[in-house]
Order: structure tokens, then sequence, then C-alpha cells
């Protein structure tokens, strides 16, 4: 049986602040929720963004597919280096298996190289491009100012 069987050590740090303290960490906020988010927009099951039409910010080239994204991402995994955790299987058909640290690599690296440069529209793949910058200045240890104004922007 899965689940949790009984208090977990969290709840006795001086720092638990209760059930917020499980959900904002970044590899969830930032993996599961933004990169799960990003391919939700893609995907756009059922036109719950918006009509698919050309003018829907998140539509791909002609002749591109999610199948064909979720291709190139599993082919990338043969010079992905071992230290990285995530599966570089096949978004389009695969998702379902994904785990926070799978949503963050494809956040993280297929986006701006493999989904951004497939969007139809410049605005969409700048802006998800800079998400993407202040998503991993974000990540690190330390940030300077100078990171934090681009983050900002």
């Amino acid at each position: 049986a899965r689940g949790i069987k009984a208090p977990v050590p969290f709840g006795t740090l001086a720092s638990f602040t209760g059930v917020p303290f499980f959900g904002l960490d970044e590899m969830h906020l930032l993996g599961h929720g933004l990169g799960r988010m990003l391919w939700s927009f893609l995907v756009n099951e059922k036109e719950k963004f918006g009509s698919q039409s050309d003018d829907y910010p998140f539509s791909l080239k002609k002749g591109i597919t999610l199948r064909n994204i979720g291709e190139t991402v599993e082919k990338a995994r043969q010079t992905i280096p071992t230290s990285f955790q995530g599966k570089w299987s096949n978004t389009a058909t695969n998702t379902g298996h994904y785990r926070a640290v799978d949503w963050l690599d494809f956040l993280l690296y297929a986006v701006p190289t493999i989904v951004a440069e497939n969007l139809v529209h410049d605005d969409t793949r700048t802006a998800i491009r800079n998400l993407v910058i202040a998503c991993q200045i974000s990540l690190q240890w330390e940030c300077t100012d100078k990171e934090i104004k681009i983050i900002e922007r």
C-alpha cells in the first residue's frame, strides 16, 4: 500500500509551517507545476485555453506535432549526461508517468530548445525562454542583484 502511514519528521522542525511546507518546494512548484502547465498549453485538450487556430499563442509551426516534439525529446536522451535524473521519454505519450524531476528537466532543457523553436509566435517563444531563464536563476543556491533584476523583467 502507498501513502503516508505515520507522522513525518518534518512536523517537529521549527520551520515547519503546515501543509504549504510540502507543496512549495522548487522541484514541485516549478517542475511539476510550471513544466506540466506549459505542456497543457501545448496540448490544449478540448480547447480549454482557447481555439487551436493560428492565433493561439502556443500554436506549433506547420508540420510539427506534439508527437514530433516527444520523439525529439526521446532521441535527445542519448546525449544527456547520466547525472540527470529525468526520464527523457516521449512527452507526447508518457506524461502520465512523469515525476516532478522529469517535468523540471522538460521545463529547463526541452522547452527552450525543442519546444520554443517550434512555436509559431515570436512573442510566445520569447516569453517562454525568459520564463525558463527566470526559473534557472531561481533554482541556484544564490542569486546576485543583477540576476534578481533579470527575473523581475
